[in-house]
């Protein structure tokens, strides 16, 4: 596992962001109704898209870091 730049940690975020973001728009413009009504799992759902992708790269580079300490 190699080091994670933090360019790369604040793109993944970013994209993360962009990607709910887009896709509450689209259940939005496709049925209100239904965005409304699924609002703790849409909510619970994006969480999970924007926090696990950051944990794997700051895991990772954590990894990287405490190799490179002990060397």
């Amino acid at each position: 596992m190699g080091k994670v730049p933090i360019k790369t940690r604040q793109y993944t975020i970013g994209a993360s962001v962009f990607a709910v973001v887009i896709v509450i728009g689209i259940i939005a413009a496709l049925s209100w109704s239904t965005l409304i009504t699924y609002l703790n799992e849409i909510f619970f759902a994006s969480a999970l898209i924007i926090l696990v992708p950051s944990a794997i790269l700051d895991f990772k580079h954590e990894i990287y870091q405490q190799a490179h300490k002990n060397k």
